[in-house]
């Protein structure tokens, strides 16, 4: 049987060969869907996505704290046809969000080595590449204004996680536990079921 650090190694040397294969597939991509659309409509565009976000505990001794607000970006890609109301889109981008949760933790206080018990509230910052592919299925203008609905598969390959705790302990007084990196102990990557709608206004 495989020890868990034989899996964290092969993890980190999956994502030191990821750093150099985005750009790669991302111009792979762009290619395939240029080629094959040469005789259609190609239209570029590039999106800013304000949002929020929070984490969802299924443990009981956990509590959310709140959203946070983040902010997506990247460039979208619509291969139209038949008189553009279908097309095939894909695109890169980049998300962020994350969110706080508090539970009851130990940590050692001062120059002891004898763990106390702490209220710990954590921050989590999660960054991933975003790469959809999907039918886009867009109306006639009614009116001025276009109608659309997707579907399709998205593709999630996280590239920074980190978190970020406070503890305070029984007597108030508070320490700061700084931030450190969880990408090792995040999963590789995500195959998701995508889905939208929404209008276009020229």
């Amino acid at each position: 049987m495989l020890g868990s650090n034989h899996f964290n190694s092969v993890e980190k040397s999956a994502r030191k060969k990821l750093k150099f294969r985005l750009p790669v597939l991302g111009l792979f991509l762009f290619t395939v869907f240029h080629s094959a659309a040469q005789d259609k409509a190609l239209i570029i565009g590039l999106n800013a996505n304000p949002g929020i976000s929070w984490l969802q505990p299924g443990n009981s001794h956990y509590k959310s704290e709140g959203v946070k607000f983040s902010l997506s970006y990247g460039v979208d890609l619509d291969f139209y046809f038949k008189k553009y109301n279908y097309a095939v889109t894909t695109g890169l981008q980049v998300l962020n969000w994350g969110g706080k949760v508090s539970y009851p933790d130990l940590y050692p206080k001062g120059n002891s080595s004898e763990p106390e018990q702490v209220r710990s509230l954590s921050t989590y910052k999660y960054s991933a590449v975003h790469i959809p592919l999907y039918l886009k299925l867009k109306t006639n203008p009614i009116g001025y204004n276009s109608y659309f609905a997707g579907f399709g598969l998205s593709f999630l390959i996280p590239f920074k996680t980190s978190i970020t705790t406070t503890s305070t302990y029984e007597d108030g007084s508070t320490i700061d536990r700084q931030t450190r990196s969880i990408l090792d102990n995040t999963p590789f990557g995500a195959v998701n079921l995508f889905l939208s709608a929404g209008i276009e206004i020229p």
